[in-house]
């Protein structure tokens, strides 16, 4: 209790209104109609946006276990010249600061490393507290009205697996082009943003070849990205170590999402990774005026040249198939008020796999400090609520409360359980306050996480550091322009 209470005295001054620990997004680049007739004007006639953030974090994890907390201040900003016959060019950059925190990196013996803190900065050199800089954004770009071409460092934020998860200061960035084709206009009836998209069909295409991950400052190939993280668990005696070792040049991406009649949005992507393995994700989702449901699959398989690798030096299994189903079913009792229901299972011996350098998965099912990455033979369901309580202003003020249930395999069990999580059952509460009127672009974001678990005996007390039983909490105060 008195470690609640001293959370609590950190977090107050803050604020005490909130919603998730992120922005809605950045805000969108601006195509602007001016026509340009010189260099000057060029320049002159572009876009600015960026976002300011103050970020607090705290643990509390179980008994004598290390708590911490840590509070980051920082922004972006970002600028693209006008179009000139659909041409322009874009910079962004990223600056973090340290205003206080526990001791993260561990360079006190007593004091045991922190984990999702450690995010807020840079998690390859977690005692830096200033100059945590990045080139966010360096493109050079083409639009039309049905095509938009980029190449260079670019935030994509497409499709469920290369999604900017701008949930710490830093998002996941990438390097390499991306192109997108748009047909048909949208439909001036259809309101639901998170439905339908812009237009009726989507096709995607992209290779990428670097990563600046989220949580970090500097860039990488793919190869030098992919196992900077924690790598997991070969056996009870063997970590894997495949830093460094897939040789792969680079990830290639192909997809579309299409809306038919209004009721029903499909996608299609194929994930490539060279040297490593293939991933499918197919989706549907169906809506009507009070009720939506969906299904997701994704079938992965390996690449050849993991069986050249020695067993630990392996990112992905060739011996076995994976293969997730997830569905989800929600209800609207009113405009402001929905009830969704989700599960999600593994299908075959095989396990999800995801490098957490490139982003987070994005099953019906995932939710903030809990993905399915190296799992296998596991459920996972989870209800959710979302509220809107101002019925006037119902997107000010967002409510949101889950209920997370995962039954995984054996935490001993390494082949489908590589990060040894043990069962747990995790509730999120969220608020999300987003200002209107002369305050509009500030909002205030608030996460609390508790998540438990009924540890079996042969899962040591340490084990449970920063996977079980703690609550966590984060308030952020962001400023967009």
């Amino acid at each position: 209790m008195n470690k609640v209470l001293i959370t609590l005295i950190f977090v107050l001054p803050f604020g005490v209104l909130g919603q998730e620990c992120k922005a809605e997004h950045d805000p969108e680049r601006k195509v602007v109609d001016t026509t340009v007739t010189n260099v000057k004007e060029y320049f002159l006639h572009g876009h600015v946006n960026g976002h300011i953030r103050n970020y607090f974090m705290s643990t509390i994890n179980k008994g004598s276990l290390s708590d911490h907390y840590a509070n980051a201040i920082g922004g972006s900003i970002g600028y693209s010249t006008a179009s000139w016959k659909g041409i322009h060019f874009g910079v962004k950059g990223i600056f973090t600061y340290n205003l206080f925190s526990s001791v993260l990196d561990g360079s006190d013996s007593t004091i045991q490393v922190a984990g999702w803190e450690q995010e807020l900065f840079d998690v390859t050199r977690p005692s830096k507290k200033n100059d945590l800089d990045r080139l966010e954004e360096l493109y050079i770009a083409y639009d039309n009205k049905h095509l938009g071409l980029k190449l260079g460092k670019i935030d994509i934020d497409q499709g469920p697996l290369l999604k900017r998860r701008d949930t710490r200061m830093k998002p996941y960035v990438y390097k390499g082009f991306w192109s997108a084709i748009h047909l048909n206009k949208r439909n001036k009836n259809v309101h639901d943003a998170h439905f339908e998209p812009k237009k009726t069909f989507h096709l995607y295409n992209g290779f990428i070849t670097g990563v600046s991950p989220r949580g970090m400052t500097e860039w990488y190939s793919l190869n030098e990205a992919i196992g900077l993280s924690y790598n997991g668990q070969l056996n009870d005696t063997v970590h894997y170590e495949y830093h460094e070792k897939s040789g792969t040049k680079g990830l290639l991406v192909n997809g579309f999402c299409t809306t038919i009649h209004e009721k029903l949005k499909l996608q299609a992507w194929n994930y490539y990774l060279h040297k490593v393995y293939n991933t499918t994700w197919l989706q549907a989702d169906v809506r009507f005026k009070k009720f939506g449901a969906g299904l997701q699959y994704v079938f992965q398989v390996s690449d050849p040249h993991q069986n050249t690798l020695a067993d630990f030096e392996r990112y992905f299994d060739p011996e076995h198939k994976s293969n997730t189903l997830a569905a989800q079913i929600y209800y609207n009792i009113n405009d402001r008020f929905r009830i969704k229901l989700a599960h999600l299972t593994s299908l075959g011996s095989g396990r999800f796999s995801y490098p957490r350098e490139l982003s987070r998965d994005d099953f019906y099912t995932s939710i903030s400090r809990s993905r399915f990455d190296g799992h296998g033979e596991a459920n996972v369901s989870l209800l959710e609520v979302t509220y809107q309580p101002i019925k006037k202003h119902p997107k000010s003020l967002t409510l949101v409360g889950q209920v997370q249930i995962a039954n995984n395999a054996h935490h001993e069990d390494y082949h489908v359980n590589k990060y040894e999580m043990p069962d747990f059952a995790q509730f999120n509460l969220m608020a999300k306050y987003n200002f209107t009127g002369k305050f509009k672009g500030v909002h205030l974001n608030f996460l609390y996480v508790n998540r438990y678990s009924d540890l079996p005996l042969s899962m040591g007390y340490d084990h449970q550091y920063y996977r079980t039983n703690l609550h966590h909490f984060n308030l952020v105060l962001d400023v967009e322009f």
